[in-house]
């Protein structure tokens, strides 16, 4: 009896210090990942239609305000329309034409949001997010960036994301806030009252890697991945 009583401590002991050791592992996954993935777009029954891009393969996350799949996190802070010659803006002189860019006329969707790098690896994000908006009607219109390289002098933030280099880049744990900028084909300053921001949406196809500057990575030792993923945030 002795014996067997020494056994079933013994096992309780090991039982306990897995159990331990367990949510330390546990505990250390979800600090190395802060945020965890949002949920498919079909689980919010997100329309197909209602998606820009529809690629073989790529899987759609879905979030109100903000999206992540815990490796990048996106949130949309608040947005604005406005017409292209009224906006308080300068582009440098030797990138995209310079000031013309930034001094077009029309209608432009300016949306200013946070990336985050929530997860372990390198990573980069540049001009390539992508906008749809309703109009009065409930016609979606859609538009890629408009990659001005802008500068909002007093504002904040005060710069759109870079366009060169490979946009902005990010080391775990690193943030930024930046101004995108989409022009808004067919639309007058008479159509601005019914517009409204139906979803923002950042193609992820690449994460992790060794960062030699220039928009430039090295994948070994510390390797690359290829996520394949939509991060689409809804208003």
């Amino acid at each position: 009896m002795l014996i067997l009583m020494r056994r079933w401590r013994l096992l309780l002991a090991v039982v306990i210090v897995s159990l331990v050791l367990a949510g330390s592992s546990a505990y250390y996954l979800f600090k190395s990942g802060s945020d965890f993935p949002s949920p498919s777009c079909a689980a919010l029954s997100v329309a197909w239609t209602d998606l820009p891009y529809q690629q073989s393969g790529f899987r759609y996350l879905c979030g109100q305000n903000a999206a992540t799949d815990g490796r990048i996190k996106i949130s949309l802070d608040s947005y604005r329309f406005a017409d292209g010659s009224s906006i308080d803006w300068v582009c440098p002189s030797d990138v995209d034409n310079g000031s013309s860019r930034c001094s077009s006329s029309g209608i432009f969707l300016l949306a200013n949001v946070t990336v985050e790098n929530v997860g372990s690896g390198n990573t980069s994000i540049g001009p390539t997010f992508f906008a749809q908006v309703n109009d009065s009607s409930g016609t979606l219109i859609a538009n890629g960036e408009y990659g001005a390289n802008a500068v909002f002098p007093g504002q904040n933030p005060s710069t759109s994301i870079p366009p060169v280099d490979g946009g902005t880049f990010l080391s775990p744990a690193a943030k930024a806030t930046y101004w995108l900028i989409f022009y808004m084909p067919n639309i007058v300053l008479s159509d601005v009252p019914s517009l409204k921001l139906h979803s923002l949406s950042f193609p992820e196809l690449s994460y992790g890697g060794d960062w030699l500057g220039g928009g430039s990575y090295r994948c070994m030792p510390v390797p690359c991945q290829n996520p394949d993923t939509e991060l689409i945030i809804l208003r």
